[in-house]
């Protein structure tokens, strides 16, 4: 079994291979730059699924730009294509090019997405969202 720190690790380089995010952090950074991905672990259970493999479930913080830096419509176009489906830009297309996180998981899935808009770090305010993202390592 794989590590928590090695799971993150390969969880943030796969959001890495979207060109768009320029950085993927696996843990919360001094200062920010968007637009970014935040990996981390929300809970995790052993044994339970994949013949005895633990579940991890993350919260992947999404950080398109700050609300003065873009303008709300633009962050907002650049979050969107984010969460899209498919596309050069879509979080879920690039998880889905390697759902073993580089060989430190069996298998991941993007569950889903909450808190769509402002979200606060280190005092300063960006558009972003939290993805949902289950790992059977």
């Amino acid at each position: 079994m794989a590590s928590l720190s090695a799971i993150r690790a390969g969880r943030a380089a796969r959001y890495a291979t979207n060109t768009a995010l320029r950085n993927s952090y696996t843990t919360w950074p001094d200062q920010v730059n968007t637009p970014c991905s935040i990996v981390m672990p929300r809970e995790g259970t052993w044994r339970e699924a994949l013949h005895g493999a633990p579940t991890f479930v993350f919260d992947v913080t999404l950080l398109a730009a700050t609300w003065a830096d873009r303008g709300l419509p633009r962050a907002q176009e650049s979050l969107d294509a984010y969460l899209d489906d498919t596309g050069s830009q879509s979080v879920h297309a690039a998880l889905r090019a390697d759902v073993t996180l580089g060989g430190t998981a069996h298998t991941c899935d993007l569950a889903g997405f909450t808190s769509y808009g402002p979200i606060e770090v280190n005092g300063a305010e960006f558009i972003g969202c939290v993805l949902t993202v289950n790992v059977w390592a």
